[in-house]
């Protein structure tokens, strides 16, 4: 799993015959799983691209962080907006946004 999706470490370009690709870039934060439903502890870093599961260090995070990423990529790359785009201004770390998105 990549865990570090966001618009930094995706790359679009165009190869020797014009064709486009997208490529993936930054896995310094990836972890190779035995299998699709093996789980990491670790915490995730970003708020804005990055599973509510990534804040829990208890329950843990598998595939689905990447895919939720995509998701949020895709909606910021359609509508220039920042997910989630209302937060508070009483929330000044990821740890407090985090509780205030599960609070919601």
């Amino acid at each position: 799993m990549h865990r570090d999706i966001r618009p930094e470490t995706v790359f679009v370009i165009e190869d020797k015959h014009g064709d486009l690709q997208i490529q993936l870039m930054s896995f310094n934060s990836a972890k190779q799983l035995s299998g699709p439903d093996e789980k990491d502890y670790s915490l995730l870093d970003g708020l804005h691209f990055c599973a509510p599961e990534g804040f829990n260090e208890e329950k843990g995070h598998g595939l689905k962080v990447d895919e939720f990423a995509i998701g949020v990529l895709g909606y910021y790359l359609l509508s220039g907006l920042k997910y989630p785009n209302q937060i508070p201004r009483t929330c000044y770390n990821d740890k407090m946004i985090y509780k205030h998105l599960m609070e919601e």
